[in-house]
């Protein structure tokens, strides 16, 4: 495959970013300032530290082999069965995790936006769009993507700065009241949002060279960069108790812009980016779960799984989203610990594990 007909870099550093940014916009900062207060925004320094590190060991692994993606690396490393049972192990991680942003894009468009509307309509509806572009392709949506940002990247822009003049810094003092264990626990429970691990399914569809380790680290701190900066203004305007008590801090943060009596209300821009971004986030995350479930099932034609795994989703949404609280809280206590498998130690492993291997056949990079 020529670079012709592979993902660019620029449009893969955009993906990395959308990814990374994803749900967290909304609900990153809440989670952060449950743990650790006023120090929210350290704690997500420090995880977002830990992600960078774990993109770096992606990328790792990823330049070792280049043509191969997450699958294909642990059958090679693992051995036929092991890396079957390994890659099976995957499949229900990002099936799981991608129906969880279903049903959160549908719990939070029914209770903030459109209270009359079935949530059922609004899953199918969203995902019918990403059905569409499963079908069309990675090339298609990866240019999509990219036509999209700069109108992306100017709303958030246009948003921080609506949001100065009513900051209040003082909110943030006084910094490590609490010391160091709320903000490493804050951390940790900030590395597992981002789960850079299926961007490992797209690497050998993306242009060869250097760039590609660098769009990779690059977009992650680039998205983590935007989640701290949200998560220091929604202290500086809101407090660390209100930040913590709302589900969705983001949200009420761009709802009490007000200049002058003209400019009010921003909530849509928000709105606008957080949909785009979780649009990505899902379409990739259920990629990486179709490729992974064609690769166990040693299927030709991955996009015969389109529609069962899809609409698979939709189901399992609404088994979790049953009861709000019940997921919030579960996922709070142990989705962290749980990803700790899928996105640490298994990819630590096929490192280690290509180290101890003879070197792979040179190969452009």
């Amino acid at each position: 495959m020529d670079n012709a007909n592979r993902i660019s870099i620029r449009c893969y550093t955009i993906i990395v970013i959308f990814v990374t940014i994803g749900t967290s916009i909304l609900i990153a900062p809440s989670g952060l300032a449950i743990a650790a207060k006023q120090d929210a925004w350290l704690a997500g320094i420090v995880g977002s530290a830990v992600n960078i590190l774990l993109v770096a060991l992606y990328a790792a692994v990823g330049e070792r082999y280049p043509e191969l993606n997450l699958a294909q690396c642990i059958d090679k490393l693992l051995g036929k069965w092991v890396g079957a049972a390994v890659t099976l192990g995957y499949t229900v991680y990002f099936f799981f995790l991608g129906s969880l942003m279903i049903g959160s894009m549908g719990f939070f468009m029914t209770t903030q936006l459109l209270q009359d509307t079935p949530v059922e309509a609004l899953m199918i509806l969203f995902v019918l769009v990403v059905v569409i572009a499963l079908k069309s392709g990675s090339i298609v949506y990866a240019r999509a993507v990219e036509i999209f940002f700069p109108l992306a990247a100017a709303l958030l822009v246009i948003l921080l700065f609506c949001l100065l003049p009513i900051l209040d810094p003082s909110r943030l003092l006084p910094v490590y009241e609490f010391g160091a264990k709320p903000i490493l626990r804050g951390a940790y429970s900030f590395y597992s949002l981002q789960n850079s691990v299926l961007l490992m399914m797209l690497y050998p569809h993306v242009a060869k060279g250097k760039g590609r380790r660098r769009a990779l680290v690059g977009g992650t701190l680039a998205g983590n960069g935007v989640l701290v900066v949200l998560t220091l203004l929604c202290i500086m305007m809101l407090g660390p108790e209100q930040t913590g008590n709302n589900v969705y801090p983001t949200y009420l943060l761009a709802k009490n812009v007000s200049i002058g009596g003209f400019l009010e209300r921003l909530e849509g821009a928000l709105i606008f980016i957080w949909i785009l971004t979780i649009f990505v986030r899902i379409l990739i995350v259920f990629q990486a779960t179709i490729g992974c479930a064609s690769h166990v099932l040693r299927l030709r034609d991955e996009n015969i799984l389109i529609w069962p795994v899809m609409l698979a989703g939709i189901v399992m949404a609404l088994m979790c989203y049953s009861n709000m609280v019940v997921v919030q809280e579960s996922v709070a206590k142990s989705w962290s610990t749980l990803s700790l498998l899928p996105l640490v130690l298994l990819p630590l492993l096929l490192y280690f594990v290509s180290l101890v291997r003879a070197k792979p056949a040179t190969q452009d990079a």
